[in-house]
């Protein structure tokens, strides 16, 4: 992806995460398009935020939502909630 690209849409995200009033942010960077194919990239870094942050709310993605990169997210974060 653009580098300029990925730069305005953090920017974007943290413009959200202070309206929602939180502050702690963390980007994962993880490979766009990927993680339905490396799911271990994306469970020890969600398992490992989960486990840091101990959060009372985590917005995600629902489990309708079509994108390849999505569900994964989805099925990685929503265990670690329970």
């Amino acid at each position: 992806l653009d580098p300029e690209r990925i730069s305005r849409d953090k920017n974007q995200c943290l413009d959200a995460v202070g309206v929602l009033g939180s502050s702690d942010v963390r980007f994962l960077d993880l490979h766009d398009e990927l993680l339905d194919k490396q799911l271990l990239d994306i469970i020890v870094p969600i398992e490992e935020c989960v486990l840091d942050v101990k959060p009372s709310i985590v917005y995600t993605h629902h489990r309708g939502d079509s994108n390849q990169d999505h569900r994964p997210t989805l099925g990685s974060s929503a265990p670690k909630l329970t």
